[in-house]
């Protein structure tokens, strides 16, 4: 919990003390652990399964990943100017996501300024470079029985 909101507030550990009832200094460790662990975790998954499940569960085939971007309210800070000033007149930051069929969050960036569009924000996260470069698994032809049945990834 405090790792999700320390992610979509943006606040500090000090701040955060109070919501999540827990000291900084403890924080400090928890935060990055699990946003290494969150990091991680997409490289383990198989396209098959995902694909599988997003079929039977919404009958919706050949997908790998639900994707959705959040505007984050933060405040302003020093020097920014207007870079991260968006048309709802708030400055905010974008928390991009993409999710399984069962809710469950694959990939997660955030810090893009909230001015850009949603496929701009795409276009400025590492797995927007890394598929470019054909270092992820979809971009290589992954090696999963599901494309060689369906002839797609």
């Amino acid at each position: 919990m405090a790792t999700l909101r320390c992610l979509a507030t943006g606040r500090t550990l000090e701040d955060l003390k109070f919501s999540c009832r827990t000291a900084p200094q403890t924080l400090g460790k928890i935060i990055p652990d699990a946003c290494e662990a969150i990091f991680k975790a997409p490289r383990n998954y198989c396209k098959e399964n995902v694909a599988r499940v997003f079929e039977h569960r919404w009958n919706f085939p050949n997908c790998i990943g639900a994707v959705d971007g959040k505007d984050v309210a933060i405040m302003l800070p020093p020097g920014s100017g207007s870079h991260i000033y968006n048309y709802k007149n708030v400055h905010s930051q974008v928390l991009l996501g993409i999710a399984n069929a069962n809710y469950e969050l694959l990939y997660f960036s955030f810090g893009t300024n909230g001015r850009v569009s949603d496929g701009g924000v795409f276009e400025a996260s590492d797995l927007s470079k890394k598929t470019r470069r054909r270092e992820t698994e979809c971009a290589k032809g992954g090696n999963c029985r599901w494309k060689k049945k369906r002839g797609m990834c």
